[in-house]
């Protein structure tokens, strides 16, 4: 009996306690220096918890935060007993002293309240003090929708700190922005070793946005190190940075980009022959982003027109982003026509003034070329198909017709010689197979545009090609192009060819 009574009372112990602390509060330390990075556990013990959505404690905006279960299970006398805990850790910055208010759980149906608690602080360490830390930091807090900043993380170590690996590093979250690639340099001062990660932003929409930091684990190693096994003792510790707010503001009304730049348009002639191409070039250039221009197709009645993809090119210099932007064009008509002006809105960072980025118009004359009217193959008379034939007649015999007896004879040759010499091309083909590849021909129209397009002026069949394909570029399904013709047109000016913008 008296072993049955301890094993109760352990039971009612268990349960007394699960019951009292339906939910309870941890903190990783409740003393530390200022700008450190502090962790708070909810703990909920229940089937069915529900946490309330928490962005700050107290003053102190959460940094990160992540949800884990735990299921303990104790069997008592053939009864099981669970308990299911529910845990929420929430990560932030301590600046100063602090206190953290209670929180309100759902637990099973109920309502419970977590207790307060207090954060104390001391002095912080100067930064050239610390053996390590992160520093996160915005060329910009105030910008546009669509217009790019960099966001930088620096992580400092003083040169005479070892560490045991790699710290685990946790990168920011841009929410309600686009993102690029970072890009990461290292580089090194008389005290510290700094590693640098740089970002750039794009704002999706407007409003007021808080940047959360990133973080780092860092192992810290004691003692001496094994060649073999690395550091046998390391401390880890963890570090943030404070989190970044930056003011995003609605585009300026009519503007296509936001930035200062340039355009220079070039177009190599104003006066061509039929049928000859007009090229034009457009440059824009400057700082800021310019992923979201959109220049003109030009649709012209009667005018091929042709356009490569835009080449966009971007950098940070001194914390700030300069793009280009390439395109150019080929027109091609056998009339006068009209390249028309295009304006490009923009809105100045310099000046918070809105200006025009402007492609001029261009009248372009042509002349008819009159040898190629006379050359060209739709205006061609078809000749009728001459029939040759390797069989040599003497003048005595020029006019007498082969008897039916020569032909089938011919006739029976001509079949056994063929099959000889297929069978023979066979064996051949099968010893070869291995060296022998039937070429493929799988360029688009636009590459072959490009190879063949220096040419035109120096062979009229390689102009007729690229006016055919011009035309079944833009969709004309009445072209048809001879792809053995094309072919050796390819290899013969392929490796001649660059194409230059």
């Amino acid at each position: 009996m008296s072993n049955l009574g301890k094993i109760w009372i352990v039971f009612a112990l268990i349960v007394s306690v699960l019951s009292a602390n339906v939910v309870d509060v941890k903190l990783s330390n409740d003393t530390v220096p200022k700008g450190s990075l502090v962790q708070l556990d909810i703990i909920a013990h229940g089937n069915d918890v529900k946490f309330p959505t928490i962005t700050q404690v107290g003053d102190a905006p959460v940094v990160s935060q992540d949800q884990a279960m735990k299921i303990y299970t104790s069997n008592i006398n053939g009864k099981s007993v669970t308990d299911n805990q529910k845990i929420l850790t929430l990560s932030f910055v301590v600046q100063d002293d602090m206190k953290i208010p209670p929180f309100s759980i759902q637990v099973d149906g109920k309502e419970y309240q977590t207790k307060p608690l207090v954060i104390h602080t001391t002095k912080a360490l100067p930064l050239d003090k610390k053996p390590f830390y992160l520093k996160f930091e915005a060329k910009k807090h105030k910008v546009f929708v669509d217009e790019p900043f960099v966001v930088s993380v620096y992580f400092v170590v003083r040169n005479d700190v070892v560490l045991a690996t790699q710290p685990r590093y946790n990168p920011p979250k841009f929410d309600g922005f686009f993102v690029s690639e970072p890009k990461q340099k290292s580089y090194q001062n008389a005290t510290h070793s700094i590693t640098q990660i740089d970002y750039v932003l794009t704002p999706k929409a407007e409003g007021n946005y808080t940047i959360t930091p990133p973080s780092a684990k860092v192992a810290i190693a004691d003692g001496n190190a094994d060649p073999f096994f690395g550091f046998s003792n390391a401390s880890w510790h963890q570090i943030t940075s404070k989190p970044i707010t930056i003011s995003v503001e609605p585009k300026p009304d009519n503007a296509s980009l936001v930035g200062d730049f340039k355009v220079i348009a070039h177009i190599d002639k104003e006066s061509t022959k039929a049928n000859k191409p007009v090229n034009l070039s457009v440059k824009i250039f400057g700082e800021g982003s310019l992923d979201d221009v959109e220049l003109p197709s030009y649709d012209i009645d009667g005018v091929s027109v042709y356009s490569d993809d835009a080449t966009i090119k971007s950098e940070v210099k001194n914390g700030k982003i300069y793009s280009s932007y390439i395109k150019t064009y080929a027109f091609i008509s056998d009339h006068d026509f009209d390249i028309p002006k295009h304006t490009i809105k923009a809105y100045s960072l310099a000046t918070h003034k809105e200006y025009n980025l402007t492609i001029p118009s261009y009248h372009i004359s042509v002349k008819a070329n009159q040898a190629y009217a006379m050359t060209d193959s739709s205006t061609q008379t078809p000749q009728k198909p001459v029939i040759h034939t390797n069989i040599e007649l003497t003048p005595k015999d020029a006019t007498a017709k082969p008897s039916k007896v020569d032909i089938k004879v011919a006739s029976w040759w001509s079949l056994f010689l063929a099959f000889v010499a297929g069978m023979l091309a066979m064996f051949a083909l099968g010893k070869l197979k291995w060296r022998w590849k039937t070429p493929k021909f799988t360029l688009s129209n636009s590459e072959v545009l490009k190879t063949l397009y220096p040419h035109i002026s120096e062979d009229k069949a390689v102009e007729e090609m690229v006016r055919k394909l011009y035309a079944k570029e833009s969709g004309d399904k009445s072209v048809k192009i001879d792809k053995k013709e094309l072919e050796k047109m390819l290899k013969r000016y392929k490796t001649k060819t660059e194409h230059k913008i």
